[in-house]
């Protein structure tokens, strides 16, 4: 029989040999993921900045920004140039309703701005009781800024019966994320209320994947020249794509954070792996 110190010390000895194998496991997942972050975080940067661009020359030119944004449209590689009566429609929706305009783009540009702020742990962690009075704040931007969208959708949808649906989907799905983020934080549900919020500012910042989706369907005259059937193609597969990835991330993250833990745990149990936890 092999002595009890023989046995324990084989023990110790297999668990210096695991550890390492699962801290290689465990760095190369992390490396995995900060390449995942890093493609994420510079196309949300991206999008964040089409975004508030749009809502910021919406604002200054509520009834003008069709015609002024044409030149650029025809720049960018397609040299059929609208009509005077389908820019003059785009921009009589937005001019003939300054108020409504600016409660859909300030708020709207104001929480896309912002609201990437609320993700940064170390903002968070550190200004915790800004960043609750900034959450309220812009969940009360993006609810008024949705309303208003809702509004142009339903009152004057250029894409028809199609857009009108597509928006009042979309937007309900806005509210429904941003309820659900609210009563989640209240019960004391972090992890929840994150994910809610995710998806909320995936369909707030989906509407600039639309312009982005716009430019590829204009320039490769996919539908013809039809300007309503590619602003319908836009918006639905531009909100779905940017709902899916936030999905994605979602899943993906709260895969990797119960793998971080079953990891962390197990080196916690294994003989001899305290030293190099603490290390």
């Amino acid at each position: 029989m092999i002595p009890t110190r023989n046995l324990l010390c084989l023990h110790r000895y297999a668990g210096l040999l695991t550890a390492p194998r699962i801290l290689f496991l465990a760095v190369s997942h992390i490396w995995q993921v900060f390449r995942l972050r890093t493609t994420l975080k510079v196309t949300v940067v991206l999008l964040v900045l089409i975004g508030v661009t749009a809502a910021l020359g919406r604002a200054i030119f509520p009834g003008e920004l069709a015609h002024r944004a044409e030149p650029i449209r025809l720049r960018l590689g397609n040299s059929s140039q609208r009509s005077e009566e389908e820019l003059a429609e785009v921009d009589n929706k937005f001019g003939g309703h300054l108020f409504t305009t600016r409660m859909h783009v300030v708020p709207g540009g104001l929480f896309l701005l912002l609201a990437p702020l609320q993700f940064i742990p170390a903002i968070r962690n550190r200004y915790l009781h800004a960043h609750r009075w900034l959450g309220r704040a812009l969940m009360i931007a993006v609810l008024v800024s949705g309303a208003a969208g809702i509004f142009f959708g339903v009152y004057h949808p250029i894409g028809g019966v199609r857009e009108a649906i597509g928006i009042v989907l979309f937007g309900s799905f806005l509210f429904l994320c941003v309820i659900r983020a609210y009563v989640a934080i209240r019960s004391g549900q972090t992890a929840l209320h994150r994910e809610w919020m995710i998806r909320a500012f995936a369909v707030a910042l989906a509407i600039s994947a639309v312009r982005v989706v716009v430019v590829v369907v204009d320039a490769t005259r996919a539908f013809g020249a039809d300007p309503r059937e590619q602003f319908v193609f836009s918006i639905w597969s531009g909100w779905l794509i940017t709902i899916a990835a936030a999905e994605l991330w979602i899943r993906y993250t709260r895969r990797s954070t119960d793998a971080h833990r079953l990891a962390r745990d197990h080196l916690q149990q294994e003989p001899g792996s305290r030293s190099l936890i603490s290390a």
